[in-house]
């Protein structure tokens, strides 16, 4: 099968959930918040910071994320993310609605997931 090309574009609302799903298993600077998105997606998705930022912004102005400036080994300051208690509630439904909409989708394209295989 070959792979997928990389993307720099994805639906409205799901870098949100990946952001918050990325969080939500450790407190991350924005390099890394973004370089470990990359790496779960397999070289399949590139997260620009002109997209990363606001979103993490926006977050953090509705409380669903904090920031707090540290220090990286190499002296240089710099801002680390991490879930509030809101922030892990709406985690937690942006993942439900995702799976959801995924679900549906392939029910609409005719694929099986493996629960229909099972």
């Amino acid at each position: 099968m070959a792979r997928s090309p990389q993307r720099d574009t994805i639906p409205r609302g799901a870098l949100r959930a990946l952001v918050l799903a990325a969080l939500a298993e450790a407190d991350l600077h924005g390099y890394a918040l973004a370089r470990q998105l990359e790496e779960r997606a397999r070289g399949t998705l590139k997260i620009r910071e002109g997209s990363l930022y606001p979103a993490l912004h926006e977050l953090e102005l509705e409380g669903a994320v904090e920031a707090s400036w540290t220090r990286a080994p190499d002296g240089r300051r710099r801002r680390v993310y991490s879930l509030t208690r809101a922030g892990r509630r709406t985690a937690k439904g942006a993942r439900a609605e995702w799976l959801a909409i995924a679900d549906m989708l392939h029910a609409l394209l005719g694929v099986r997931t493996s629960r229909e295989r099972a």
